[in-house]
């Protein structure tokens, strides 16, 4: 069985869309804001892929140490996360006991620990990555059979169609955690990645570039008719699976030196970075929101237009410190990597 390398086309790619979450979350303002958030769902899909995609072909104990990682990563960041909280109620002057009852995760605990998330609902990717990483431990005999592939389609049609009736029939806050949970968003692309990372050889043999950018122009194309169809806004339509698989099929395409240096600074940010950013990004938006209270109102137009990219630039500048501690650091012990691994020291 093939083990898969890292390439620096997929870290170029993670590099873009955990730039493009930054802006999911943090908005532009007006029809750019609106465009952003209609077109641009692929960053979560992709990551989730990336990571079917390395871990094909690994033993149980890789997957098992990733999994522990990322479940460490998860109760820290839900730690500070609420404890950052509460110092923002109390700077408010706000009831501590008032702003833990509106916490609907803690009056259900289990949901929470399994489709997640308790103070910070961006945190959801976590959760299903840890139980990602559990389902495709279960399942690592079997993915050597192929069988698991049959559950691609049916859960993505789950989560597509699934999600497209119960918004239009009931109240979609009320089970949006099943959408962005293991089971309709993580096991499936994780499953997606996988079987890319099997048929990788054939791949490279039968799809050439342009097929992997017209697959992606097309999952562009479809974006048009689903808004004049629905009009509505959803995490995942059919046009993200189009544009999901084309991105990552020019990533398994593109030739592996070509024009590498000019991409090598979004490379960086996807190899070192990605996952600080993702874990900072809401906490800058936070803190740059307060400050934005500060500010005279006739100049918070040009706040909202800067907002986004601020936001950006501070998350990466947070996250390169933390890389360069965490290096610094690898010499005395084991680090948690970007990715969610531990990091063996070289001394070690």
């Amino acid at each position: 069985m093939q083990e898969q390398k890292r390439n620096w086309q997929f870290d170029f790619l993670k590099g873009i869309s955990c730039i493009c979450v930054v802006f999911l979350h943090c908005r532009f303002p007006g029809v750019v804001g609106d465009l952003i958030i209609y077109a641009f769902r692929f960053p979560v899909p992709i990551f989730f892929m990336i990571t079917g995609y390395y871990s094909y072909g690994k033993e149980g104990a890789w997957i098992r140490k990733r999994a522990w990682c990322m479940l460490k990563m998860l109760l820290v960041t839900e730690l500070l996360y609420g404890c950052w909280n509460v110092i923002l109620v109390l700077l408010d002057n706000g009831s501590l006991s008032f702003y833990l009852s509106t916490l609907e995760g803690l009056r259900h605990p289990f949901r929470t620990f399994v489709c997640g998330t308790l103070f910070n609902a961006t945190l959801w990717y976590l959760y299903a990555a840890f139980w990602t990483y559990v389902a495709i431990y279960l399942l690592r005999k079997e993915i050597r059979g192929g069988w698991e592939y049959v559950l691609v389609p049916i859960l993505l049609c789950g989560q597509i169609f699934g999600r497209f009736y119960w918004q239009n029939h009931y109240d979609i806050d009320q089970a949006i955690y099943w959408f962005r949970s293991v089971f309709l968003f993580g096991l499936p692309l994780t499953l997606l990645g996988s079987l890319l990372a099997e048929k990788s050889q054939w791949i490279k043999e039968k799809c050439s570039l342009f097929v992997a950018f017209l697959i992606t122009v097309l999952g562009g194309g479809i974006i048009i008719v689903e808004y004049v169809v629905s009009g509505q806004y959803m995490d995942f339509h059919l046009s993200t699976v189009f544009i999901s698989v084309g991105l990552f099929l020019m990533a398994m395409t593109f030739p592996t030196e070509k024009s590498r240096g000019l991409f090598s600074g979004i490379a960086y940010i996807g190899r070192k970075l990605s996952m600080w950013v993702y874990l900072l990004h809401i906490w800058c938006g936070s803190v740059l929101e307060r400050l934005r209270e500060k500010i005279d109102g006739n100049y918070t137009i040009y706040f909202d237009w800067l907002k986004p990219i601020l936001v950006c630039l501070c998350a990466c500048l947070a996250a390169f410190a933390i890389n360069c501690i965490r290096d610094k650091l690898k010499s005395r012990g084991q680090v948690i990597g970007n990715d969610g691994t531990q990091a063996e020291s070289k001394s070690a």
